[in-house]
């Protein structure tokens, strides 16, 4: 399925959603939040365990806090610049500025179908 070069894809309401300053934020912090997580469900984990929460409360409990404190947690360490670099959160690699501009070039020029 080939579109002519100047016409372009209908965007869903999920698309225009997804595609705020927020949620942008949310996704370069995705990484952080993946490496930094643990440390963090650990401490609460064990603040918790000792208050005798059933299980499914005790995971919500830690699941409510874990979440907002990680991204929050990320989004500090993002700021770091040595911390940034480890991570690769911000912008992207030049290598991976010039695909993507190679392959933006290509099917301007109608190369790619």
């Amino acid at each position: 399925m080939s579109r002519s070069p100047g016409t372009r894809r209908a965007r869903s309401p999920a698309h225009r959603l997804g595609n705020t300053r927020f949620s942008r934020s949310l996704a370069v912090g995705s990484f952080a939040v993946c490496v930094i997580h643990v440390p963090i469900v650990v401490a609460l984990q064990f603040a918790v365990s000792g208050r005798g929460l059933p299980a499914l409360a005790a995971f919500a409990l830690v699941t409510a806090r874990a979440v907002p404190v990680s991204f929050a947690a990320a989004h500090v360490l993002r700021r770091i610049p040595g911390i940034r670099r480890v991570l690769r959160t911000g912008r992207p690699s030049r290598v991976l500025q010039r695909r993507r501009r190679f392959e933006r070039d290509e099917e301007r020029e109608g190369r790619v179908q």
